[in-house]
């Protein structure tokens, strides 16, 4: 029996997502939450600076290099806390490019009303 035609294109593949792994990257998260109190304290304001995801990105893999799988303080994988660091510093990225999205509609619309 043929599977039915079905319009592919475009589409997100989510069964090529490792969502196993992504649980990795939660737990990461979940200690996050637990060290600062609260979730999404990476979202506030102007967000984390880069320079802190960055550096502590570096940290993990220092460790990773010298041969630790896990963090001490979490025993969450360092790759995951690496990962935990590429989706903040992701969020921050969208957040920055919606503000100059909405920035230039805002000058946009001004230029109209002249």
């Amino acid at each position: 029996m043929e599977p039915a035609p079905k319009e592919k294109e475009g589409k997100d593949r989510w069964h090529i997502f490792p969502f196993r792994e992504c649980r990795e990257v939660l737990k990461a998260f979940e200690f996050g939450v637990q060290k600062y109190g609260k979730p999404f304290t990476y979202r506030q304001g102007d967000g984390l600076p880069q320079e802190d995801m960055f550096d502590a990105t570096m940290r993990h893999l220092e460790q990773i290099q010298a041969g630790e799988h896990s963090a001490a303080d979490s025993n969450c994988l360092h790759w995951a806390h690496i990962a935990a660091d590429a989706l903040m510093a992701i969020t921050r990225e969208l957040k920055e490019r919606e503000a100059e999205r909405n920035a230039m509609s805002a000058a946009s619309l001004e230029i109209d009303r002249k």
